[in-house]
């Protein structure tokens, strides 16, 4: 620090060296006395008022040095430091007891929170941040939440991630706290591209590109190429779920493409002229369960890829995993005679695979039997693939089983398994035929998937050598009182379904030899 004086002193220097004496002054009138370490001291006891003497301590009571340039050649302190309670919710114009005298903020919240303001300070003040907790902290950019002299002017929102720091001024002028230096959760900088424009980080600087852009008032994400390497999950509920316009979507052989269990908009992979397969619609989901669902609409042709033709099936199979069958979308299958098969490998959540029976003998699909829990199918019944009819299944990755996508194949006539409770898909076949080898009493359960207007024709054969044990139609079957064929015959009935219940429409009025 230098003082210079107005005028030249005539006086001459005096005996005391601890004054300040007139040859102290340079010729440019600046104060060169004194020893290093030094200050000048105002001493109204002195002849002049003035001494040398050495540099004091700042009081602690101080409020406020106000100096034209401070050097700190050693360490600088910062006190003044705040361990507000976790913030547990988003916060406007935030005040925590404390934040006047504060110089750092240590701050943690419970989970992602927003800070839309910071109560308002003096002309050029600075406050450090600190977020000493693991989830985020963001500051918002000029939040109307809060009031207008608490708010923040950063450009954008800045976000504090765990063990990050910020470093704020007040500028008084605009009357917002501006971030003086940062270390938040990613780069920092002017965003690059034109308005709109999805930014990345392009060699340490943000950037933005054509056509890779988000519109907000749509809410619409667009790009040109889009390679999934892995599994693209498109999520959301209800009218609040979002149209994604994708140019090109590359999918690895081992790639899926999942849909949200209850999409608000059309889900559409295009191509250029206009769309090319809708996989969803309002309401609707891929499986088709929801009630209004619209499912599989398609503009133009589409063709599905993998396509595996596996050796012939020539013995009952347990977990069927032939080669290839991880890439494939269609199993072209055939067997040396009737055969069973109690499940398939391979399922992974969504996943669809049709199986189309191209040999010349029935492929029996047996339902929830032998095969390990996670490779079984779940139909409700057997499900009989005649000679040139296929079936399309989806794996729910919920119960682990493959299930049917619509109608399975419906046969003419399906043996039911005789036991003394039988489960009757009524969209699987037309008629239905029961041969009881013994004299249990049974059951024949309502059956499931029923359709208004659809008939079932039910054959109860005897072989058990005797009468028969007493035959239970469940609570849907309206029908006159049933009689059961003598052993060695047969009788037959056949209902029509209301909307309500099966209704009796016809029956064999005898014994028919079987």
């Amino acid at each position: 620090m230098t003082i210079r004086h107005r005028k030249d002193s005539p006086k001459t220097d005096g005996s005391d060296t601890s004054l300040i004496q007139p040859s102290d002054w340079d010729d440019t009138h600046v104060l060169a006395g004194g020893t290093n370490g030094q200050t000048i001291v105002r001493d109204s006891t002195q002849p002049d008022g003035w001494r040398w003497d050495a540099m004091p301590t700042i009081p602690s009571t101080l409020a406020t040095l106000d100096v034209g340039q401070l050097e700190v050649t050693e360490t600088l302190q910062v006190a003044g430091v705040l361990t507000p309670p976790q913030i547990t919710a988003d916060q406007n114009n935030y005040a925590p007891t404390g934040v006047g005298t504060a110089s750092l903020l240590r701050l943690s919240t419970d989970a992602s929170r927003s800070l839309t303001g910071l109560q308002a300070a003096a002309v050029g003040r600075l406050l450090f941040l600190h977020n000493i907790g693991t989830n985020d902290l963001v500051l918002v950019h000029e939040s109307s939440l809060s009031t207008a002299g608490n708010r923040f002017a950063l450009g954008s929102n800045l976000t504090l991630s765990s063990n990050k720091m910020a470093v704020l001024h007040y500028d008084t002028t605009s009357a917002r706290w501006r971030a003086a230096a940062g270390s938040g959760g990613g780069a920092a900088g002017a965003p690059g591209g034109a308005n709109t424009h999805v930014q990345f980080n392009d060699g340490g600087v943000l950037n933005g590109e054509a056509p890779l852009a988000y519109d907000k008032t749509t809410d619409k994400l667009t790009a040109a190429n889009v390679t999934v390497t892995g599994t693209l999950e498109v999520t959301g509920t209800g009218a609040g779920f979002s149209e994604y316009s994708v140019g090109t979507m590359a999918l690895g052989v081992t790639n899926t493409v999942r849909v949200g269990a209850h999409l608000g908009n059309d889900l559409m992979i295009s191509r250029s002229g206009g769309p090319l397969l809708k996989v969803a619609t309002l309401g609707g989901d891929l499986g088709g369960t929801q009630a209004a669902a619209t499912v599989g609409s398609a503009a133009s042709a589409f063709s599905f890829l993998g396509i595996v033709s596996p050796a012939q099936i020539t013995a009952d199979t347990n977990d069927y995993d032939p080669p290839n069958l991880a890439s494939a979308s269609l199993l072209r299958l055939g067997t040396d005679a009737v055969r069973n098969l109690t499940g398939i490998a391979g399922g992974s959540n969504g996943r669809l695979l049709i199986l189309w029976n191209a040999g010349a003998f029935q492929l029996i699909l047996k339902n929830a039997q032998t095969s390990a829990i996670g490779n079984q199918f779940q139909f409700g019944s057997d499900v009989t693939l005649q000679s040139n009819q296929s079936l399309a299944l989806i794996y729910d990755g919920v119960s682990s089983k493959w299930r049917a996508i619509g109608s399975t194949p419906v046969d003419a006539l399906h043996n039911v398994t005789y036991s003394a409770s039988m489960v009757i898909n009524a969209g699987m076949a037309r008629t239905w035929r029961i041969t009881a080898n013994n004299a249990t009493a049974f059951t024949i359960t309502n059956p499931l998937n029923p359709v208004t207007g659809r008939l079932a024709t039910f054959m109860i054969r005897n072989t058990s050598g005797g009468a028969l044990g007493t035959v239970t139609w469940d609570t849907a079957f309206k029908l006159a009182a049933w009689t059961s064929p003598a052993t060695g015959f047969s009788r037959s009935i056949t209902f029509m379904y209301d909307a309500t219940n099966w209704v009796e429409i016809a029956r064999t009025t005898a014994d028919v030899p079987n």
